[in-house]
């Protein structure tokens, strides 16, 4: 057997009854079958209250154990709980800045280009940006080592000294 879950959007102007129609449907399902799946009440972070509130008053249902009500920040915080995400430590700007200058420090023979830059003012927020930009698009230490063999001098001086850093 296979447990399928669903997505709904309810799209409306204020006013228009989509709270309403949510909470009815949550309450006619709370009702139905009390001990089933878990129903997400997917809301707006100043609406998680109310719309708690609302179900919690609710009568003829007998608790609301399997109906809950998030935030987009609320539900991000449960699959991070869940998934093991929030075990993992996140470095700051301030840290990655702190590694890089120690790579640049330990590597400044090998960095032919950027060797003088190193240690100008703001070089190494500007360097710290643009790792964050080739994560961003998943550009690799390796594909910028191919691009440096592949370009002019310059440019794989400075392709070369980011896979470095990297």
């Amino acid at each position: 057997m296979v447990d399928t879950m669903s997505l709904r959007f309810l799209l409306g102007r204020s006013g228009s009854g989509k709270t309403a129609v949510c909470l009815e449907e949550i309450r006619r399902q709370l009702q139905e079958d009390p001990k089933g799946r878990a129903i997400v009440y997917l809301v707006p972070e100043q609406m998680t209250f109310q719309c708690e509130y609302a179900l919690i008053h609710t009568e003829g249902v007998g608790g609301m154990i399997r109906a809950q009500v998030f935030s987009f920040t609320r539900l991000a915080w449960r699959v991070l709980q869940e998934t093991g995400g929030m075990t993992r430590y996140h470095i700051h700007d301030v840290g990655v800045q702190m590694m890089i200058r120690k790579i640049i420090e330990q590597r400044k023979q090998e960095l032919k280009l950027f060797g003088r830059a190193a240690d100008k003012h703001g070089f190494i927020e500007q360097l710290n940006e643009m790792i964050t930009e080739c994560k961003r698009y998943c550009l690799t230490p390796g594909e910028l080592r191919r691009h440096a063999k592949r370009s002019r001098m310059g440019q794989a001086s400075r392709a070369a000294a980011c896979s470095l850093t990297s």
